[in-house]
């Protein structure tokens, strides 16, 4: 390497950093305190060096793969070939061996009253991160301010606590300062919180772990020339990556477990509660900017996410957020996009999935529940062809984004295959979606509503002829269509109830007895009223909103 580039090649800048220890021991244990503190952390990030780290990393990763593999090896054979003599156990032996187990025995119970306490803090006051291709002119720079962190550890709990003060994002290209991310300096704007304790084996309510996390109010403003240059520097990455040479994949020995399988009665120590984890957002706003100015805002109220584990292999996941608005700054008339209702929560979701025990207990091996309040789209033609024109600037990185479509599609495909017979619990409830068309962009007054009315999806697992059945019931109460003018208002479309039953085979079906999908379809009655006052409100969305 010459000498220009080792002393331009510092990805991390020199720094400086305080440490400080405390031991204080009586006769109760001892106490252990560390603290540190950084100034100021600066990182530079470019392609170039990112090639260099991965070469290094590859010339030093593989000598130690091929060292462990061949100590595994060696290990294993030692041990197979290892057989103890009976007459090795002599009775001195034997004594010599209990005295020293009852010693270690001892030594465990005052080491077990031994009280030892740990703490330790360490606080960063900024972090600066410099992306580019090249060190001279980085295209993001990424600030994080007030960054502190403590842990405890005692003899029956550890406690991690994190926190993020403020971050900023700038993007640096074409000589133009553009900030994508500025969050207020008043609180924490990330709070993250870990748990462990030590539990009885036979507290089943309490989880061992427990992870939390707050985020606070999060603005991010979107540009799509900042957007396409961080995605075109992803996947030159991604290339240096895949045009490095690989690290030899070497067969290691498989190792044997020792554990015994769960059994039915070990059911309440086996499905006790391991990990819970419970998320928190205040809110999100996304905006579109275009030239300078916010083009769609986007904001997300209230959000949250908990998950539990279970040793046993239960899975439960809930979701649920708040309120959901998108607004067109530009429209003059139209300006929601989309909106939910009044209600407390606009959607909720709820996920489990259960181990052997559970799901045989059950008779399924999935839950899946899903509540949606009401919500309203307004369909505008414009808005859709300027969403278009906003993205088409992603045209020189189309390869990227069909690589990355191409593999969701991949991923979504298989998943689908492999849950295809799952036996899966389903319960959704939708109140009322209303899809708004205008006349035009203009008119504030002319407008079709289209209410899709409270749809409810339901299913139920039963057996037949020896073979597994999925029955699903779809029910659609009161759907219906209504113009609202400004001099008129009519209901082309009744309201309708509409009733679906759809039943699959879940098993190889080897009898053949049953067919693989059921359809049953029951509409008692259509009624459409048509008249001729509705006439030019069709007429006008046709030439007017799509042809906008």
């Amino acid at each position: 390497l010459s000498r220009k580039f080792l002393d331009e090649a510092h990805v991390i800048r020199d720094f400086d950093i305080l440490l400080g220890a405390d031991i204080k021991t009586d006769d109760a244990g001892s106490i252990t305190t560390v603290t540190g503190t950084l100034p100021t952390l600066q990182v530079d990030v470019t392609l170039e060096k990112l090639r260099y780290l991965l070469n290094l990393s590859n010339k030093i990763t593989v000598p130690f793969q091929e060292y462990f593999a061949r100590t595994e090896t060696q290990s294993s054979a030692a041990s197979n070939s290892y057989i103890p003599r009976r007459d090795s156990f002599s009775a001195s032996a034997l004594r010599s061996v209990s005295r020293r187990s009852s010693f270690r025995r001892s030594l465990g119970k005052k080491s077990k009253k031994a009280k030892k306490d740990f703490f330790a803090s360490f606080g960063v006051d900024n972090v600066i991160v410099s992306v580019g291709h090249t060190e001279i002119l980085p295209f993001l720079v990424i600030e994080l301010s007030g960054i502190n962190a403590s842990l405890a550890i005692d003899n029956q709990a550890t406690d991690i606590k994190a926190q993020l003060t403020r971050i900023v994002m700038d993007y640096l290209g074409d000589d133009v300062k553009r900030n994508i991310l500025d969050t207020p300096r008043d609180s924490p704007i990330i709070s993250f919180g870990y748990n462990s304790l030590v539990l009885p084996p036979r507290d089943r309510e309490r989880p061992q772990s427990v992870v939390t996390g707050t985020f606070a109010s999060l603005e991010i403003n979107f540009d799509r020339v900042a957007a396409a240059t961080c995605i075109q520097f992803i996947h030159e990455l991604s290339r240096l990556s895949n045009t490095s040479p690989a690290s030899e994949v070497l067969d290691v020995p498989e190792e044997k477990s020792l554990s015994a399988p769960v059994q039915q009665g070990e059911l309440g120590i086996a499905n006790r509660k391991d990990t819970s984890i419970r998320l928190e957002l205040s809110s999100l706003i996304i905006n579109l900017l275009k030239e300078g100015n916010v083009f769609i805002r986007g904001e997300l109220q209230g959000a949250k996410f908990e998950m539990d584990t279970y040793t046993g292999g239960d899975l439960h996941l809930e979701t649920a957020v708040h309120s959901v608005c998108v607004k067109d700054n530009f429209a003059p008339v139209w300006s929601n996009i989309l909106t939910t209702g009044d209600e407390s929560v606009a959607l909720c979701i709820k996920f489990k999935q259960f181990g052997p025990i559970n799901a045989k207990a059950k008779g399924h091996d999935l839950e899946l529940g899903v509540d949606v309040a009401t919500i309203t789209i307004t369909y505008l033609a414009r808005n859709l062809a300027e969403v278009a024109t906003y993205f088409s600037a992603f045209s020189k990185i189309q390869a990227v984004v069909s690589q990355a479509s191409m593999a969701v599609v991949t991923a979504t495909a298989e998943k689908a295959k492999e849950y295809s017979m799952t036996k899966m619990k389903l319960d959704v409830n939708i109140s009322n979606p209303l899809i708004q068309v205008p006349r035009s962009s203009n008119n504030s007054t002319d407008y079709l509503q289209l209410d899709l009315g409270r749809i409810e999806l339901h299913n139920n697992i039963k057996e037949q002829f020896g073979e597994f059945v999925d029955s699903m019931d779809v029910v659609v109460e009161h759907l219906n269509i209504k113009t609202l003018q400004a001099d008129y208002s009519s209901t082309p479309l009744v309201p309708v109830d509409i009733q679906v039953t759809v039943e699959r085979l879940l098993s190889e079906n080897t009898k053949h007895l049953l067919p693989a999908i059921k359809l049953d379809i029951r509409i008692p009655v259509f009624e459409v009223d048509f008249c001729e006052a509705t006439l030019p409100l069709f007429v006008g969305i046709t030439r007017e909103n799509m042809e906008e």
